[in-house]
């Protein structure tokens, strides 16, 4: 299998070497719920779900229930990712897919504002070993800011506390995904 064919499919096989079942995770960015699903299929005995369209979580309950034929390990929160301390207290795995939903309203994207402080709030709940895996585009304005704003962001962390490694896609045109992975060390 060629896992950097696909920045999704390589995001979902940095994550499988942290999970120990059952895990509990957070899909920070629901989308079609693409993201939620593999963590299901990898074992996930929770997953909190949030995106602020409810096209998106109604696509994603038809997809997840499609494949699963349950959707009962889910929550699909309608809000922001930036309020997850509301709905979650402790996970394991997060996963963010950054932009905008595919096929969707490119007026509606992810914000660096509210995107930065998921993050944060992601690494003050993640658990020792847990891992937080983050797709970046920054093929459009907003994007770029985003990009910057969290790479800066994850430069400035505690190195006793966090590791952190950045993948780009060098060889290829047009604002290809890259990803952000955060690991917790204590």
């Amino acid at each position: 299998m060629n896992i950097i064919k696909n920045t999704t499919a390589l995001a979902h096989h940095l994550i499988k070497p942290y999970i120990c079942e059952p895990f509990v995770a957070l899909d920070g960015t629901l989308g079609k719920g693409y993201d939620t699903l593999e963590l299901l299929k990898m074992g996930a005995k929770k997953v909190y779900a949030f995106d602020t369209q409810k096209e998106a979580i109604k696509i994603s309950k038809e997809n997840i229930y499609q494949a699963c034929k349950s959707i009962d390990k889910v929550s699909f929160i309608l809000d922001g990712h930036e309020n997850l301390l509301n709905y979650v207290d402790s996970i394991d795995v997060a996963i963010f897919n950054l932009g905008y939903l595919p096929g969707g309203d490119k007026s509606r994207s992810t914000t660096s504002n509210t995107s930065l402080k998921a993050i944060r709030d992601v690494l003050s709940i993640l658990a020792v070993d847990g891992i937080c895996v983050i797709t970046l585009y920054d093929g459009h304005d907003e994007g770029k800011k985003e990009k910057a704003d969290i790479l800066n962001m994850a430069k400035s962390l505690s190195k006793s506390r966090f590791h952190c490694a950045y993948v780009q896609m060098i060889n290829q045109e047009n604002s290809p995904p890259e990803i952000l992975v955060i690991t917790k060390k204590l």
